[in-house]
């Protein structure tokens, strides 16, 4: 109940301390946050039975070895989404609402370090607090998180209006992971692997800006094809990346289709 307030409060309080115009600029520019962050946080939501599982009959190796791939599988996804929706934030808002719709691209490009954000949220709350029983610890991180958000809502809203409602749902969001973040720090502290989570936000930072350079070197007028040709660049440069760097998230896939191929042999 408190995860649906939080997650559905700004935008009742956008209409209230807007109007109906803000509202939709800002819901065209959650939608494409809300996608994302559903594919970010499903691994989290398949981990968690076995997540549980581990802990419950003390197995604290395997625990401790599937929490640290799930954390850099999920950042690495978090990050390669992030880096390629703020770089194609006017194009995709574009698409989605059309025309009239521009001034969702900054409100959109605000929100996009959600899915960093929530991304390791959900890593602290379902594949840790959840798991280990810290019920409460979880409750008191969306609850405060809540409290924040409104407080923020009220003060940034009829000033800033949509604007204001993306700045109070990032910094809440913060506030959330922060709280976790220290009931779970015990579980954290050896599983949290620094330089790759760095590696690879330079990396896909570079990568977005080259892609986002050279379509703009191309001065293409059609919305939709300077989407398609960011993506196909930007997601093709960062697979061969991931291919040369031997990473985790390539080599999860090439086993899960080693398997597959093993099974159908058999």
């Amino acid at each position: 109940l408190a995860v649906n307030v939080y997650t559905n409060i700004d935008t009742v309080m956008l209409g209230f301390l807007a109007s109906d115009e803000q509202v939709g600029y800002y819901s065209v520019a959650t939608k494409i946050k809300a996608v994302m962050l559903s594919l970010v946080n499903a691994v989290s939501t398949v981990l968690l039975p076995r997540m549980s599982l581990y802990l419950h009959n003390n197995k604290f190796n395997l625990f401790n070895n599937l929490l640290k791939k799930s954390i850099s599988i999920i950042m690495c996804m978090a990050i390669v989404c992030t880096f390629f929706f703020e770089i194609s934030a006017s194009e995709t808002i574009w698409i989605l609402g059309g025309v009239g719709y521009e001034k969702s691209t900054l409100c959109m490009q605000i929100m996009m370090p959600i899915l960093l954000i929530s991304g390791f949220s959900n890593i602290t709350g379902n594949q840790i607090l959840i798991p280990s029983g810290n019920y409460k610890a979880f409750l008191n991180a969306v609850l405060s998180g809540a409290i924040v958000n409104i407080i923020l809502n009220v003060c940034l809203m009829p000033k800033y209006q949509e604007i204001g409602a993306a700045v109070a749902t990032v910094i809440s969001e913060l506030v959330q992971m922060s709280i976790q973040i220290w009931y779970a720090r015990l579980y954290l502290k050896k599983n949290i692997d620094y330089k790759y989570i760095i590696r690879t936000f330079i990396s896909c930072g570079f990568i977005a800006l080259l892609s986002k350079s050279w379509i703009l070197s191309l001065n293409l007028r059609n919305n939709f094809i300077s989407f398609l040709g960011m993506g196909f660049s930007y997601f093709f440069a960062v697979f061969l990346y991931l291919i040369i760097k031997k990473d985790v998230i390539i080599i999860e896939i090439f086993e899960l289709l080693f398997k597959d191929k093993l099974k159908r042999r058999s």
